[in-house]
Order: C-alpha cells, then structure tokens, then sequence
C-alpha cells in the first residue's frame, strides 16, 4: 500500500502568474480607494488599512496629527499594498509601494487640488497630509487556471 501524499508537497495546478509593469501598477492603484499600509511601530511591524489618492507619481494620505501613522509611519520606509482577489475564480492583483513616507513640500501641497486629497471614512481630525512616491512599485496578477 502507497501512503498518501503529504498535503505540503508541490502541487502542480493553478493560475498563471503575470509580473504587472509600471503603467498597469498605476492602473490598478487608480481603480480603488482602500489599500494596507505597512511600517514598524515601537510594539513591531503594523499593518493599518487606509484610504489613499494616486495623484500624478504619489500616494496621498491623511491621518490625525497624534495617531500611531503620524508617530510611527511617517518619515520612515514603508510599503503599501492595494488587491483584489476573486476566492471563487482562485485570481487575483496585488501592487506594492514600497519607499519613503514623508510630508509633502509646500510646493506639492500648493499643486494639488482640493479633490485631489483623500476624504479619510474614520471620524477625527485629520491634518497630516503624507506622500509615497511611486518609486518602487511591483504587481503581480493571477490569472483563474
């Protein structure tokens, strides 16, 4: 009698996987609103959902002036990460901005629009306003076998 295979052994089945350049990174980042921000705080690594802008080469954020963002994400390297995943259809996108999370210079804050900032869903004072350059991006795609 052969014994079953172990359930961790390599499974030969599944979508394809796609590696997403530049132009359908900003594509997909364009079409939602929500998205993970990652950074390590004093109690270590944090993951923190927030809504965000894409407007021209940044990431726009806002969050209050005495909040864990502020303290602990700002000034620092970050990565922030936007999906999608269909369970049924087993497929999905994933993009990844990974750099630095800085207020942005008054002549940015000038340029931008009133309706280019993000309307945070949580209650609260929110008045930092924080950039992430689209200067390391990666995605990936999975495509239904």
């Amino acid at each position: 009698m052969t014994a079953p295979a172990a359930p961790w052994l390599p499974l030969h089945r599944g979508g394809r996987m796609e590696y997403l350049d530049l132009m359908e990174c900003r594509r997909l980042l364009a079409s939602v609103s929500v998205g993970r921000l990652g950074y390590t705080a004093a109690t270590g690594p944090r993951i923190f959902p927030m809504n965000f802008t894409l407007v021209r080469d940044s990431l726009f954020l806002r969050t209050a002036p005495d909040g864990e963002v502020a303290r602990w994400a700002a000034g620092q390297e970050v990565c922030f990460e936007v999906d999608h995943v269909d369970e049924f259809l087993r497929a999905g996108w994933s993009v990844l901005v990974t750099g630095l999370l800085e207020e942005p210079s008054p002549a940015v804050i000038t340029a931008l629009d009133v309706g280019d900032l993000p309307a945070p869903w949580p209650e609260g004072f929110k008045s930092v306003l924080l950039e992430l350059p689209l200067t390391r991006v990666t995605g990936r795609r999975v495509h239904p076998a």
